[in-house]
């Protein structure tokens, strides 16, 4: 009884270590995704600022204009490019974190099975002295 209590312990010990390996992981992978949010609100900071400046450039002579409106073209659809990016890291993010709560919910459902397989071992032990 005692060698299949310590197999027991050993593989909730294991599968707790593999659990809080998991978490650890999905908690650097949130934090990469909000760098990379923090990052693009920051592009898309500039963009706009860069497009509003051109934005106000365009009373010039008409080859400016031309030029300008061919900037704020491109200017435009990077700027909706870096909403989209924004938008996926966001739905990732979210993804990630739904993930991670998931692990912490299994991690403590593990963790109860491992109180109660040492509890277990504990009343056997008590039970066999």
């Amino acid at each position: 009884a005692r060698t299949l209590l310590d197999s027991i312990r050993t593989e909730l010990n294991d599968t707790k270590q593999a659990f809080e390996s998991q978490v650890a992981d999905f908690e650097t992978t949130r934090g990469e995704f909000e760098q990379e949010i923090a990052n693009l609100q920051s592009d898309l900071t500039k963009i706009t600022k860069d497009r509003d400046a051109q934005v106000s450039a365009l009373g010039s002579s008409q080859d400016e204009a031309a030029d300008l409106k061919a900037s704020l073209t491109k200017l435009n659809d990077e700027l909706e490019d870096l909403r989209k990016r924004l938008a996926e890291s966001e739905e990732g993010k979210s993804n990630v974190s739904a993930e991670l709560e998931a692990k912490e919910a299994d991690l403590a459902s593990t963790r109860k099975d491992l109180s109660d397989a040492e509890a277990t071992i504990k009343e056997a032990n008590t039970e066999s002295e």
